[in-house]
């Protein structure tokens, strides 16, 4: 018997549905009407039997006959709020913004050398503000597909965590983490927070580990953010 998806479950689908969304864009050479984009995120989504026989929420049953179609019509409504598709006209959408760079940054390729050198002379509050750090963030939760790392069911108020400032401005995939804001105050809390961006030196060696601290199994968080 088909039932409605309980919280986790619609969380998972919309997830889903913000990245077949941009993938489909993609792959109708970056604009295409509404319902063109729908089928294709529908069809290429990875959608499970369950969740495409969910019905809708009771006040869209109106217009919608499964949630999945409601949770993508409204996917590209959220997508144009964050800049990541436009509506040129009506019922066209075409990607926009970071959305159109994501692809090269996921590659790790560097920005040009004095641009890149402007942006390491920069604070870290200063950096966050840039264009290039909006493009490098989309890219980190296109390739995390929008949800936190340590826990996959959270795709809600997501961060780009930086496990490393060496390369700001021309960032490796390897350097951030996607967490959603609650897994990353965990890290905080108990990492503690980053400090001032070093100086570029040689890495100290590492201190001994204790005997006792050596056996124990690290921790998710602890092997997740190790280098």
């Amino acid at each position: 018997m088909t039932g409605h998806l309980d919280e986790r479950e619609r969380k998972e689908l919309r997830r889903k549905a913000r990245a077949a969304t941009l993938q489909a864009l993609r792959a109708l050479d970056g604009e295409a009407c509404r319902s063109a984009v729908c089928e294709r995120a529908l069809a290429d989504g990875g959608f499970t039997p369950r969740e495409l026989a969910a019905p809708p929420p009771e006040a869209a049953a109106v217009k919608f006959d499964r949630f999945v179609d409601y949770a993508l019509s409204w996917t590209l409504t959220n997508l144009k709020r964050d800049g990541l598709v436009e509506n040129p006209s009506r019922g066209m959408w075409r990607l926009a913004g970071a959305a159109l760079a994501a692809p090269a940054l996921a590659t790790g390729q560097p920005v040009f050398v004095d641009r890149a050198e402007e942006l390491q002379r920069m604070s870290y509050r200063e950096y966050l503000r840039t264009p290039e750090w909006r493009v490098t963030r989309v890219a980190a939760l296109e390739r995390a597909g929008h949800c936190c790392s340590l826990d996959i069911t959270h795709a809600d108020d997501l961060e780009v965590h930086h496990r490393t400032y060496e390369r700001l401005g021309c960032e490796l995939a390897s350097d951030l983490t996607v967490l959603c804001h609650a897994c990353h105050a965990l890290h905080h809390k108990r990492f503690g927070r980053p400090g001032p961006r070093p100086a570029r030196r040689e890495s100290p060696p590492a201190a001994p580990v204790p005997r006792a601290a050596a056996r124990e199994r690290p921790s998710l968080l602890r092997r997740l953010f190790s280098a």
